[in-house]
């Protein structure tokens, strides 16, 4: 409740300031706003268009036309929000030295502007890449309802991390540099350019160990087959990701003299 109760009363300034975030990041182009999005879907472009046309790629289970692309775009969509969050909430606690030193606004608010500022981002591309299937024909009907839940879970899995590494790299400074390095290594041991199903089966039980696999998967599932995606593993992920939010809770206020001092 005082959580809750916070972020009520500090509600304008939060949306002031993720305004004032996206802004930000993005005014310095003529353009600069809609990079954001042109990277996502140059992606996709560039990956159905080399491996659907030129190295004939095919996708399983799915034999309708732009069948890969909706795969890609839902595989892309989780992982952009994904790497989005992890990565600055991840410096939350740098960024914010000047906050948790001298204002009285809680760190809690600042936390929230960044995921808010991500989420807006990616529900800006889920409608870009909608309105993209609907032009080439692609509606695959009540399984799209799914992706709000998906994007809930999905948020939450990643804050937990975000956060969590952001502890340790307050003490450790190198964690910042070592998750950026490895996120891209990550991308790709995530199917989220080829389908888990052309995966040698001998190894195909290491890939389910991703978390993130669980999550772009549900997401292809939604978007490039038109079913809902299993909810087991979501679910498992969804309750371990809140368990490990209220653990960066005690942590933080258990630590927060030591942070301060650090920071």
């Amino acid at each position: 409740m005082a959580f809750l109760a916070t972020l009520l009363r500090y509600r304008y300034f939060a949306l002031l300031s993720i305004l004032q975030e996206i802004r930000g990041d993005y005014q310095r182009g003529r353009i600069g706003f809609f990079w954001v999005f042109m990277n996502p879907l140059l992606q996709v472009l560039i990956y159905s268009v080399i491996l659907t046309n030129v190295l004939q790629a095919r996708l399983p289970g799915a034999d309708y036309p732009y069948s890969y692309s909706m795969y890609l775009m839902g595989g892309i969509l989780a992982w952009s929000l994904f790497d989005g969050i992890v990565r600055e909430t991840m410096d939350v606690f740098i960024r914010g030295r000047a906050i948790i030193h001298n204002s009285s606004i809680p760190l809690s608010v600042f936390l929230l502007v960044t995921v808010a500022k991500n989420i807006a981002l990616n529900v800006i591309l889920l409608l870009i890449m909608l309105g993209f299937s609907l032009a080439l024909g692609v509606w695959q009907g009540l399984s799209f309802l799914a992706l709000p839940l998906l994007m809930g879970a999905l948020v939450a899995f990643s804050t937990a991390i975000g956060l969590l590494l952001g502890l340790f790299n307050v003490f450790y400074r190198d964690v910042s540099s070592a998750v950026r390095a490895g996120l891209p290594l990550m991308f790709w041991v995530t199917p989220i350019v080829y389908p888990l199903s052309i995966v040698d089966e001998r190894v195909q039980g290491l890939f389910s160990l991703n978390p993130i696999t669980h999550f772009t998967s549900a997401y292809q599932a939604a978007l490039a087959f038109g079913t809902l995606p299993d909810s087991r593993p979501l679910l498992i992920l969804l309750i371990a990701s809140l368990l490990l939010l209220a653990l960066n809770l005690l942590l933080y206020r258990r630590m927060r003299s030591d942070l301060v001092d650090l920071l």
